[in-house]
């Protein structure tokens, strides 16, 4: 099941860049991730599904697996912050750009940029019908 959300109420859009910091300006000057459970939240609520159906949805995820994507969708969402880039509405270049940084400049493993591709794919949108890690390019 892929999940997306309208950024729109999340605080994301219409930030300015500040360009002291690289990245867009918050009152702490640091990144603020969205809660990935609130966006997977808000976009089922959004989609008419009712609150009650949606704490199932949530709960869904073992507490190791959830516990392992909100790390890598709060990765995620502070690197889009210093790019400048919107995390709910990325396209794939965007979590190409993202992977590649993770793996080359990062040294994380192929099992930990495997684990980050498939949070992403939970949370952002089909892209040329394709969820996330399931496109032939990631």
């Amino acid at each position: 099941m892929t999940m997306t959300t309208d950024a729109s109420h999340l605080g994301w859009v219409g930030r300015a860049p500040n360009s002291a910091s690289g990245g867009f300006s918050s009152p702490s000057q640091r990144c603020n991730a969205p809660s990935r459970v609130v966006c997977i939240r808000d976009n089922l609520q959004v989609r008419g599904i009712s609150p009650r159906a949606a704490s199932y949805v949530l709960k869904s995820w073992r507490p190791g697996t959830e516990k392992q994507y909100s790390a890598a969708w709060k990765c995620f969402c502070c690197w889009c912050d210093r790019k400048q880039r919107n995390p709910p509405q990325a396209d794939l270049g965007t979590v190409c750009d993202f992977l590649t940084e993770q793996f080359e400049d990062s040294k994380k493993s192929y099992s930990t940029i495997n684990s980050y591709r498939s949070a992403l794919s939970s949370m952002l949108l089909p892209v040329d019908g394709y969820s996330v890690g399931e496109h032939p390019i990631t």
